[in-house]
């Protein structure tokens, strides 16, 4: 990530020992903690150490949140570990601007910065297909590498991703056969990707020797209770923060933008966001957002036309979206997917309308994101999903979100 100016600091660090220092996740972290090796600094490169790896959100939470990567956490009582994992496939790799090192360091070393990983959201989808009457089923991860300042607790980057991962079954999965499909997602190269490698491929050009000049927010992303209802669930916050993940990876990825990292839960208060550790909590704190966005899900509605046995079905998605700075409203616009979300299927398929809607969303979130990092918005696109705003020039707009929010430029 390319960000403003940040004053090197040069450490001298060899033969120190972190005795004490408890590694800190956004929302919450286990701590694993080993004598290792440490990686050879390359001369006048900015060193980060390695942190360690875990979850957001309370521990409490881990069995709902996050059902199958969690049981990865003990070290003890499992050989492929998420720690030892990382330190494998993510720690020990070369960064371009950096050098993750696995060096303990002395906590008194205030300007040190630390390198972390969390894992974010599970999300599990499932649909049959009415030909072939097999099961496809969708594994998706999000997951972040945060680096901030040990003395100051203060998170300076942000690199959020999401990994997917499909698999054809000819029965529905179980609980255990899901487990299993999340964890080769999260440490296997059997599926052809696996999160550490997604991790080192978002974070690889990172550059924290700068320190962003504005930050943006995904402070809100809810749903209308119609569109509750349509999504076949009553959690908001837990719906609204995969999607949100979802789409703040999207931005990121696509754009320069700068993001703090969005809150799980209630765990945030002011700018201090409240960390859960194995034997103990501390805070971290994020740095106050010069924009903040929001996302309302209006409307999610099926229509369908049928033909003989043949059935056309659209499972259409509405939002607005709200961009804002402290002062005012800087867009207000508004998104739909129909058309782009159609496909054919049998009168006599039973449907999963949590799995429908929930492409639909992707693929419009997704596209939104693809609008805001092009230097010229698709004209066809926006003709077909934002034609709800009448008296707009949407494509200006964009423009507009994209040099003021989302550019490095002031």
């Amino acid at each position: 990530m390319v960000s403003m100016r940040y004053i090197d600091n040069k450490f001298k660090l060899a033969g120190k020992y972190l005795l004490g220092f408890k590694v800190c996740l956004f929302s919450a972290i286990w701590v694993f903690s080993s004598v290792v090796t440490p990686l050879e600094a390359s001369a006048g490169t900015q060193t980060v150490y390695w942190g360690g790896v875990g979850f957001s959100g309370t521990w409490q939470d881990r069995k709902s949140r996050y059902p199958a990567t969690s049981e990865l956490l003990d070290c003890k009582q499992n050989e492929k570990c998420l720690d030892t994992l990382a330190r494998e496939k993510f720690a020990k790799k070369k960064f371009d601007k950096f050098s993750l090192s696995l060096e303990k360091i002395d906590r008194k070393e205030i300007d040190a910065l630390v390198g972390v990983l969390s894992i974010n959201n599970e999300f599990y989808g499932t649909y049959q297909d009415w030909k072939t009457k097999d099961y496809a089923l969708i594994a998706r991860i999000f997951g972040q590498f945060l680096v901030y300042e040990i003395g100051t607790g203060k998170i300076i980057h942000n690199v959020p991703f999401a990994i997917r991962a499909n698999h054809i079954s000819a029965t529905p999965l179980t609980e255990k056969e899901k487990i299993k499909l999340f964890q080769k997602v999260m440490i296997s190269d059997e599926l052809g990707i696996n999160f550490f490698d997604e991790a080192y491929n978002k974070a690889k050009q990172l550059d924290p020797t700068n320190i962003p000049g504005k930050y943006t927010k995904i402070g809100k992303f809810e749903f209308s209770k119609a569109a509750l209802k349509s999504f076949v669930t009553t959690d908001d916050k837990l719906l609204g923060s995969k999607f949100g993940s979802f789409f703040e990876s999207e931005l990121v990825g696509r754009t320069d933008a700068q993001f703090v990292p969005m809150s799980i839960g209630d765990s945030e208060a002011g700018n201090k966001i409240k960390m859960t550790f194995g034997d103990g909590e501390r805070t971290l704190t994020i740095p106050e957002p010069t924009f903040n966005v929001s996302v309302l899900v209006r409307k999610a509605q099926l229509i369908e036309k049928t033909r003989g046995k043949q059935r056309t079905i659209c499972p259409a998605v509405a939002i607005t979206l709200n961009v804002s700075d402290a002062m005012d409203t800087i867009t207000n616009l508004k998104f739909a997917i129909f058309k782009d979300a159609c496909g054919v299927t049998s009168i006599d398929q039973k449907l999963n309308m949590r799995y429908r809607y929930s492409r639909s969303l992707f693929s419009l979130l997704q596209n939104m994101a693809m609008q805001f990092g092009m230097p010229e918005p698709s004209a066809e696109w926006l003709e077909r999903n934002a034609a709800g705003n009448k008296g707009k020039d949407v494509k200006k707009e964009i423009k507009n979100l994209n040099k003021t929010v989302f550019s490095l430029m002031f």
